[in-house]
């Protein structure tokens, strides 16, 4: 903290849509004393001198939720970019991640069920021995307990 602004330096990595949001929610050491209650939360503009998207990660999936890597190079933020007081950061991200634990679980159940669906499609599609693959015992029981795990 410098007068009435605080001055940010660092580096954040994995950060969601960080290279497409307008605004950037920091959070950030005020008083190193006072453990996670010196943590303060941030609305960083994407226009603030000093702050650089500085890469986005090539992921294997979830193509529209970008992951970006940004810097801070003693970027200025005035006490109004403050959210709440000094020291309820920590209490802000709790509630913000408890938030997100949810969508985290749908995210998974989805991706079980594509999983699922493309293993039967493909079960149906491919024959061996004359007969699809779902025909066979042992795929039919390994379909049995993917469906179950997906739905139960």
């Amino acid at each position: 903290r410098e007068g009435d602004a605080y001055r940010i330096n660092g580096v954040k990595r994995f950060i969601t849509s960080g290279k497409q949001s307008g605004l950037c929610l920091l959070f950030a050491v005020t008083d190193r004393a006072m453990r996670h209650k010196g943590l303060s939360a941030f609305l960083v503009p994407k226009e603030a001198e000093g702050f650089e998207v500085v890469r986005s990660e090539d992921k294997m999936g979830m193509h529209g939720c970008s992951i970006s890597e940004l810097r801070f190079d003693a970027v200025e933020l005035p006490e109004a970019n403050r959210m709440g007081e000094e020291g309820q950061g920590f209490e802000l991200a709790m509630r913000i991640l408890d938030s997100g634990r949810i969508i985290v679980a749908a995210q998974g159940l989805g991706f079980a069920r594509a999983c699922l669906d493309a293993s039967v499609a493909y079960a149906r599609e491919r024959e061996t021995f004359g007969v699809p693959i779902k025909d066979h015992q042992p795929v039919a029981w390994k379909l049995a307990d993917m469906a179950t795990r997906v739905h139960g």
